[in-house]
């Protein structure tokens, strides 16, 4: 479990079908000379790549929100990600 709530301030979203979501505000990137630089690889996940510098995977989110991807399924081979310092954050 993360040790805050990534939810706070989230809001609610109301489908015409019934259906409901949560969607949380996305994380605003600081630089951070700590920060580093990944090329993917194939094969490559956010998940398995926030596992390889965070050793922990449910971090992925953050990877995604720095460099602005909407789709994490839609990762292309050679494409450059940041990979903030996430100690910064209180993750």
């Amino acid at each position: 479990m993360l040790d805050n709530d990534l939810y706070t301030g989230g809001k609610i979203i109301n489908y015409e079908e019934g259906d409901q979501s949560l969607q949380r505000d996305r994380i605003v990137h600081r630089e951070d000379l700590e920060d580093q630089l990944h090329t993917i690889k194939q094969g490559e996940t956010l998940t398995s790549i926030a596992f390889r510098y965070y050793k922990k995977s449910k971090l992925w989110f953050l990877i995604a929100d720095v460099n602005n991807i909407e789709n994490p399924t839609c990762l292309k081979i050679g494409m450059d990600l940041i990979i903030p310092n996430y100690k910064k954050y209180n993750l």
